[in-house]
């Protein structure tokens, strides 16, 4: 089996004793070059990782514009990748959420929590409100500086219109659409 190494060839004339000689420097950059072509890789299994996952994802900065988003976020809140970017998450979240969101995400950048995940709204492009599950981690710099927040936003909207229908179901009757004896009681 044959080993390939990379070398940085620095060939050199210089004369000594009027005659001319070249001389060859050669250096073994095998190690800088497999951790760069390995770095290569790394970030190739992160954009796919990034762009297959069945959950929407974002790089969002300090101040909330979103630096980075995948397919399924735009999916999810029915925007392009280019119109999303010029958005802030603030202008996506439904303003009884927001106070809350950005508690918690002051919170972080005073390293009061490392992460939170909370049930919230967004707008949807065309408008109509989409209910998610939002994890979110901060990335800093190895000086402490925030760098980004990761985000991973779940669409729940599904199972919260699930929700409030059982919980019709349980408190009021079928037939007559009137509260029931569960819900009288619960207010009592």
């Amino acid at each position: 089996s044959q080993i390939i190494k990379y070398v940085l060839v620095s060939p050199r004339v210089f004369s000594a004793g009027g005659d001319l000689y070249r001389l060859a420097e050669f250096i073994d950059i095998s190690l800088s070059k497999n951790k760069e072509k390995d770095l290569v890789e790394s970030e190739q299994k992160f954009h796919s990782v990034f762009e297959q996952a069945a959950v929407g994802i974002a790089r969002v900065s300090p101040q909330g514009v979103f630096l980075e988003v995948n397919q399924k976020l735009c999916d999810i809140l029915g925007y392009s990748k280019e119109m999303l970017i010029k958005k802030t998450f603030q202008e996506l979240t439904h303003p009884d959420d927001l106070e809350k969101d950005l508690d918690l995400v002051e919170k972080m950048l005073r390293n009061e929590l490392e992460t939170y995940s909370m049930e919230k709204r967004y707008f949807h492009k065309s408008g109509s409100v989409i209910w998610a599950n939002l994890t979110v981690s901060l990335v800093s710099s190895p000086n402490g500086e925030p760098k980004y927040f990761i985000s991973v936003i779940q669409d729940i909207s599904q199972r919260k219109k699930n929700e409030t229908r059982l919980e019709i179901q349980a408190t009021h009757d079928s037939l007559t659409g009137l509260c029931n004896r569960t819900l009288l009681d619960l207010e009592m």
